[in-house]
């Protein structure tokens, strides 16, 4: 009886060594893919887009709500009631850019890329969503300070 006794503590030692040795490896490759760069989002375009997409919607709800555009991102989770809980960054770190035209009464939403610098390509390339038009409540809306039409 204590030879079954022992056959089973046997056992049951190689089973913990064995299940520690998958629990090590799954650990092991778990931090490996962590450390790659996850081919399916290139350059973080997918969540640029999304971001893009977040500000562009707060973006509108703000000028629905306020008949106006805001003097810069900030100001969406700066408000009462905020528009937005926190602004995003880009995936490099920095903030999203809100661009005025002026003479169109356009703006858009994006990103310098990588090098936060207009131009460039590859990752530093520039990424934006689409102008989009403001809408003005009354004659004397303008746009925010240093964008007047005039």
């Amino acid at each position: 009886m204590s030879s079954r006794i022992d056959a089973d503590a046997g056992e049951v030692k190689n089973f913990i060594f064995y299940a520690l040795g998958i629990i090590g490896l799954i650990y092991c490759l778990g931090r490996w893919i962590e450390s790659r760069p996850f081919p399916c989002y290139p350059s973080g375009s997918v969540r640029i887009r999304s971001d893009i997409k977040w500000l562009e919607v707060s973006l509108a709800l703000f000028q629905a709500e306020l008949a106006r555009l805001p003097r810069s991102l900030d100001e969406l989770a700066a408000v009462e009631p905020p528009f937005l809980e926190f602004v995003p960054l880009d995936p490099w770190g920095a903030e999203y850019v809100l661009e005025f035209f002026a003479d169109c009464d356009l703006y858009r939403v994006g990103t310098y890329g990588e090098d936060g610098l207009p131009g460039g390509r590859g990752d530093a390339q520039d990424d934006f969503g689409e102008w989009r038009k403001h809408i003005r409540s009354t004659a004397n809306d303008s746009f925010p300070s240093g964008f007047s039409k005039e």
